[in-house]
């Protein structure tokens, strides 16, 4: 401290150790917005199937992933990497990750299917700006979906959840043949394999009502928001199994 002072005067030592803090702060204010400064679009679902309780659907997008999760920071969540185009679906409670693996659609549906979109009159608000349309998707004149889609609405959404159920599509196709023809249901077949993305091909699906009973309303939605990267990666020492594995059984 003696050579300290003979060389600086106190003020100039006063200066300089407020440079020194302010340095320090500035790169921890710089750490923390680098850190997890992934940008990307947060989408809260209300969702309920058949006799179970309402539940919440998160889904988060970014450039290169889709998340899907209840909306708690846990590791149970869908995971899919629109780069490499790979499915993984983790579980906690028994430490796996199933690993789905997209492949081409190079089948045709087993029976004939006779796919339309009937749209139907609504008096549903816009939704910030966008007009909501209500349609009846159809096969084999069966409704498959009641849906309300927002056009123009949340598209880098909507094209993450495109290519999510494509890549989905092709695995489904492959147990096809597992499965009695008898039991082959034409809204399945469509909504999960041979036309998997018609719910989305009039917007952004603001309420969805499935066959089977299975609803989906959206609740809220915010865009460019940071996304914490770790939500985003693969937790460790998780065994892995893929639905090939499952298939040969």
């Amino acid at each position: 401290m003696i050579l300290f002072n003979s060389i600086f005067s106190k003020k100039q030592i006063q200066t300089s150790l407020s440079l020194i803090v302010l340095i320090f702060i500035t790169l921890g204010f710089l750490s923390s917005c680098t850190k997890n400064s992934l940008k990307g679009t947060e989408v809260t679902f209300s969702e309920t199937e058949k006799d179970t309780p309402e539940q919440v659907t998160r889904m988060l997008v970014t450039e290169k992933y889709l998340r899907i999760d209840e909306g708690i920071n846990n590791n149970d969540f869908l995971l899919y990497d629109r780069v490499n185009r790979v499915i993984y679906s983790t579980n906690s409670t028994d430490k796996r990750t199933l690993i789905v693996r997209a492949q081409p659609l190079t089948r045709k549906s087993p029976i004939k299917l006779g796919n339309k979109a009937k749209i139907i009159h609504t008096d549903a608000p816009k939704i910030d700006g966008y007009q909501v349309q209500h349609l009846n998707l159809l096969t084999n004149k069966e409704i498959c979906y009641d849906l309300f889609a927002a056009e123009g609405l949340l598209p880098q959404v909507v094209t993450a959840l495109k290519e999510y159920r494509i890549a989905l599509s092709g695995e489904q196709a492959a147990i096809i043949d597992a499965i009695p023809k008898d039991m082959l249901l034409p809204c399945d077949l469509a909504n999960n394999i041979f036309m998997s993305t018609r719910h989305l091909e009039h917007g952004f699906p603001v309420r969805l009502q499935e066959t089977k009973g299975r609803f989906r309303e959206l609740v809220n939605y915010r865009q460019d928001i940071d996304i914490d990267e770790g939500l985003l990666r693969l937790p460790e020492g998780y065994s892995e199994f893929t639905a090939e594995d499952m298939r040969n059984r």
